[in-house]
């Protein structure tokens, strides 16, 4: 389980999405939001400054 924090997120069916988290989740995003809380024994990634853009390529 991966977190990624503070991003700025680019969603295509919401929008851009500033200081927002991704949650990852057996390799598939699992949710996507603003102050999203980090399940126990999740990586954090800390991503203030980047840009992130869910959903782009399904693999």
């Amino acid at each position: 389980v991966t977190l990624i924090r503070n991003a700025t997120v680019m969603t295509v069916t919401n929008g851009t999405l500033e200081n927002a988290d991704v949650l990852i989740r057996d390799g598939r995003i699992a949710e996507v939001g603003q102050g999203l809380d980090a399940p126990r024994n999740a990586t954090v990634v800390d991503a203030t400054g980047q840009y992130v853009t869910p959903g782009i390529i399904d693999a």
